[in-house]
């Protein structure tokens, strides 16, 4: 078991992760008791995007082991990726002590409980940005997506604007105005961002299959299918980049 534990480790970090899947299971097989394993099984799906089939393995970790920080915050991630606001909110909300001058962590947990309802947790989570924050480009970023989330893109751009002019080379910064260009319909304007997001960022899918959207708006049929394939390429559960691609056949 622990051989088959130590090889899924292996694979996962190499990011094989169909191979890494099939030694945990031999390990859970072998060593059913061992929490630890469900865990891996949980990070496996996550880091491939499959956020509802990580959900009942995470689940079960926690259960057996409800001091561990990894496995809360994986399932709350995933609760929230999947629009499970309230389960969201429930599941994260036990970190604050040990998460609360994270600001990813503040972020997540501050939508999660403005989209369940959850007007004083929303409100607690907010301040606590403005506090950690400090007009860090991060904060920006974070308070960017909060805003582009409500709908707000008049607010939402001048954040990520702020993002950018104090560090233009923050991860996801281009991607994340590149989005807020795309839905004022400023088109070239998106385009260029997201553009700079697949030179800074190209193993970040998302990227490719907005920029296919946008090309296929525009009749650039060759353009969008590239763009399109590209992000499947690097992460096989894009639905809308098949149907992208349907569309264009």
């Amino acid at each position: 078991g622990a051989a088959h534990i130590n090889l899924g480790v292996v694979t996962m970090r190499e990011k094989r992760w169909d191979e890494a899947l099939a030694e945990f299971r031999k390990a859970e097989a072998l060593s059913p008791k061992e929490p630890g394993i469900r865990l891996n099984i949980g990070l496996v799906y996550y880091r491939k995007s499959e956020f509802s089939a990580a959900i009942e393995p995470l689940s079960q970790a926690l259960g057996s082991m409800p001091e561990s920080v990894q496995a809360r915050y994986l399932l709350g991630l995933c609760y929230f990726f999947v629009n499970r606001y309230r389960e969201a909110a429930a599941t994260l909300a036990p970190l604050w002590e040990k998460e609360s001058a994270n600001l990813n962590y503040l972020y997540v947990l501050s939508i999660a409980a403005s989209k369940s309802g959850q007007t004083a947790l929303q409100s607690r989570a907010y301040d606590q940005m403005l506090a950690v924050g400090q007009e860090t480009p991060e904060f920006h970023l974070y308070l960017g997506k909060a805003r582009l989330a409500e709908g707000d893109t008049g607010k939402a751009l001048e954040e990520f604007q702020a993002a950018v002019a104090a560090r233009p080379e923050l991860p996801l910064v281009h991607y994340f105005l590149g989005r807020t260009y795309l839905e004022r319909h400023e088109y070239p304007a998106a385009i260029r961002e997201l553009e700079l997001e697949v030179v800074r960022q190209p193993a970040f899918a998302y990227s490719y299959e907005d920029l296919g959207i946008l090309c296929a708006q525009q009749d650039q049929a060759q353009k969008a299918e590239g763009y399109f394939r590209q992000a499947v390429e690097r992460n096989s559960t894009l639905v809308n980049s098949y149907f992208g691609l349907a569309k264009l056949y």
